[in-house]
């Protein structure tokens, strides 16, 4: 029987996550999850991903299932050369991610939305898209557009970065400039960070104990939630409007959710979609969620 398993392993901004995965139905079996804690440095993330690596790998063979390699993807820019080119949460700059696992095989490293992006092409809601824009929303936000099954990596592999880049204006009435980058208002910790600002009394949740308090009402996780969303809909809808896909699909923990955060999102998206055609595109969350990547970085493996 042909090998059908890899092994997918997904770093992020709050936690590793990583099993052996059937590239064949997407299923998994024997998740490993750990904090990133990435105030640690990016060496002892690094040290924390081979170990989960080592386990799953070493799980497989005693299982007689075979793998046909290591996938991992990282909440960072990856070149086309599977080289790290960013350290917005994780520093990997420099490091030889695939030599430092310690496994035998194979290995493939890929950015995290792009991963999340090729699971739901094959597991997930998006097979029904001949083209579509996928957003993860989760510890920060990211997006890549895929056609016929194939993410977009642009010329260095960057073509993931809507949410990172400032967006600057000019107030007419005050004359100051004004920035606004989305991942510091719609992401989780983005929604964290604004709410422990405006609550000023020491309080620290997570992004969704807020939305919680927001649907309970509570004033000050409300207005928190209701920017994010608002944000969220303007660059999406800026998204639908500059590559006009076939649909959009929202992953990530936060993205693919539910809730308020969603209801407030689909609320307002449209109205920042200008083309009639356009504004009736497709707009669904993930089936995978915040599964999507592991299994994703499992398929990289697959089809490298």
């Amino acid at each position: 029987m042909a090998v059908q398993h890899a092994v997918g392993i997904d770093v992020g901004g709050t936690k590793i996550a990583g099993a052996i995965v059937n590239v064949a139905d997407g299923s998994w079996i024997e998740a490993i999850t750990l904090p990133t804690q990435p105030g640690r440095g990016g060496k002892s993330v690094l040290a924390d991903a081979g170990d989960v690596a080592q386990k799953l790998t070493r799980s497989a063979e005693e299982r007689t299932l075979g793998v046909l390699g290591v996938g991992i993807c990282i909440a960072e820019l990856v070149d086309l050369e599977q080289g790290i080119n960013s350290a917005q949460t994780i520093d990997w700059r420099g490091l030889e991610v695939a030599s430092s696992l310690g496994v035998r095989g194979p290995v493939v490293v890929e950015s995290d939305v792009r991963a999340g992006a090729i699971a739901e092409h094959y597991f997930g809601v998006a097979d029904q898209f001949e083209s579509f824009v996928f957003v993860s929303v989760g510890t920060g936000v990211s997006h890549t557009f895929v056609l016929s099954g194939r993410p977009w990596r642009g010329a260095h592999g960057n073509a993931i970065i809507a949410a990172t880049g400032p967006i600057t204006s000019t107030c007419p009435h005050c004359g100051r400039e004004h920035s606004l980058v989305l991942e510091d208002e719609a992401s989780g910790a983005g929604i964290e960070a604004a709410y422990s600002r405006l609550a000023a009394d020491g309080t620290t949740v997570t992004a969704k104990e807020v939305i919680s308090m927001a649907t309970d009402g509570a004033e000050i996780a409300n207005e928190v939630v209701l920017k994010a969303a608002n944000s969220l809909a303007s660059t999406v809808g800026y998204l639908v409007n500059v590559l006009d896909p076939h649909g959009v699909v929202l992953g990530g923990g936060l993205g693919s959710a539910g809730g308020l955060y969603w209801d407030l999102f689909a609320e307002r998206v449209r109205h920042h979609i200008v083309g009639d055609l356009s504004r009736d595109t497709p707009i669904v969350r993930s089936a995978l969620g915040q599964h999507g990547p592991m299994i994703g970085a499992a398929l990289a493996v697959a089809s490298a």
